[in-house]
């Protein structure tokens, strides 16, 4: 790493695999100490969510008749 460190030796100090510490070394070589700052692991996407339109149907249907998801 930058200060003479192998990877696996930051891995082993900072108690991360091995691939942590690698991606942990490359976001600081790209990003700086910006890139340090934790990241949400919330998905930019979801292709596969139910449509707004949909889901607000369900709810209303749930709410009208007092159902659960089972007889729905």
């Amino acid at each position: 790493m930058d200060d003479g460190w192998p990877v696996r030796r930051a891995a082993e100090r900072f108690q991360v695999s091995h691939t942590t510490a690698a991606r942990w070394a490359a976001r600081y070589r790209t990003l700086g100490v910006a890139g340090m700052s934790d990241r949400s692991s919330r998905p930019h996407r979801q292709p596969r969510r139910t449509a707004a339109a949909v889901e607000e149907h369900v709810l209303r249907l749930r709410r009208e008749h007092r159902i659960g998801p089972l007889r729905l």
